[in-house]
């Protein structure tokens, strides 16, 4: 699990967002599984595009889906040094937070920013581990996040 930003942080940057959306936004473990715990339901992640941008950088848009519906849009610039990262991220079948978990690597999380409209609420924030970095937004829409 990825470490948490301070607290002090994070509430100042999510005050203005209801209870659950500021949970969504300070996740800091897979939002995966959060998800799936709001809806009680599973979460998969499905590969919208994903390009190579030179040997060790991708770009990335995936969809977090749950009983057939998107319940998040995510798109990542990930810069990978090593081998087995690049492998699993090329393999396309689990997400991003989920490859490093799997790896037995902890991230630092950062969370950069958090903004909305009257429809949506997003964050940016980093993982990091030596050798990757993940640059990650995600979008929510506000009417399945009231």
């Amino acid at each position: 699990m990825p470490e948490i930003v301070p607290i002090d942080e994070v509430l100042t940057k999510v005050q203005h967002f209801s209870p659950l959306q500021r949970i969504l936004l300070t996740t800091a473990g897979t939002l995966q599984s959060t998800l799936a715990a709001y809806f009680g339901s599973p979460v998969t992640v499905a590969v919208i595009t994903q390009r190579a941008q030179g040997y060790k950088v991708y770009s990335r848009q995936v969809e977090l889906r749950c009983q057939g519906r998107a319940v998040c849009d995510a798109y990542s610039t990930l810069t990978i040094e090593k081998a087995n990262i690049r492998k699993a991220v090329e393999a396309k079948k689990i997400g991003i937070g989920q490859i490093l978990e799997a790896a037995g690597l902890r991230p630092k999380f950062t969370l950069i920013v958090v903004e909305q409209s009257p429809i949506a609420f997003w964050r940016h924030y980093t993982l990091e581990v030596p050798g990757v970095t993940y640059q990650i937004q995600e979008t929510f829409r506000k009417e399945l996040y009231p």
